[in-house]
């Protein structure tokens, strides 16, 4: 019960934010001036809540089914919220420092762990080799946008730029394949489990027409 309070919450806290920043957006088509100032750093804080509990919802079903994983996944996405808001909220917004930039590594960790974690759990054992292909392309590319946040300028390096271009276009093939991979395994767990149901009438009508039968059998038997 405590889960489905969570969730709703969420969801409302999600909708609202979502609500608010499309406001801002429809605003600065009519040139409201959105993208300075405290303005621009409500709608980044808004955006923010929006798009972290749109996905803690999706965390929560992934902690009921693989609890150690779902909270360590859940506990970098608060994390990377928290120092996004600490920088919206403050000062350093507008600076070049060390913590902005861990932030930024952070918050790409967080997202591509997720989505790791994600899949498996939808997955589990099943096309591991395509699920181990998939998760080291992304930690590759992980790895360069880190190196890149954090500063070093990566792409001067020969063939990098071609590397992880290639890489980017293999994680997202790959994502997208097990995505629907996931979603047919789930769609054929779905229907071996299927139950049917019938009204009250109907079983009443079952549980007559079985006790008959079981009093011709035992006729047939004598």
């Amino acid at each position: 019960m405590k889960i489905d309070k969570l969730k709703k919450a969420l969801f409302i806290t999600s909708l609202s934010t979502l609500g608010i920043s499309c406001i801002m957006f429809i605003l600065a088509i009519f040139k409201v001036n959105i993208f300075e100032g405290i303005q621009f750093r409500f709608l980044l804080i808004f955006c923010t809540l929006t798009i972290a509990c749109a996905v803690s919802i999706n965390e929560i079903n992934v902690i009921k089914r693989k609890k150690i994983l779902g909270i360590i996944s859940v506990s970098f996405l608060l994390l990377s919220v928290l120092f996004a808001l600490i920088i919206f909220c403050s000062p350093i917004f507008e600076k070049d420092n060390f913590f902005n930039r861990l932030t930024g590594i952070i918050s790409i960790f967080s997202i591509l762990f997720m989505i790791i974690i994600s899949l498996y759990v939808k997955l589990n054992k099943s096309y591991i080799y395509l699920q181990i292909i998939c998760y080291s392309t992304i930690a590759f590319v992980d790895i360069i946008l880190s190196i890149l946040i954090g500063g070093f300028d990566i792409f001067g390096v020969t063939a990098i730029t071609e590397i992880f271009w290639v890489f980017v276009v293999i994680s997202v093939g790959m994502l997208v394949t097990l995505s629907i991979l996931s979603t047919r395994k789930n769609e054929k767990i779905q229907t071996e489990t299927d139950t049917i149901t019938i009204n009250r009438r109907e079983y009443e009508e079952l549980k007559r027409e079985n006790s008959e039968l079981k009093k011709e059998l035992l006729k047939l038997k004598k």
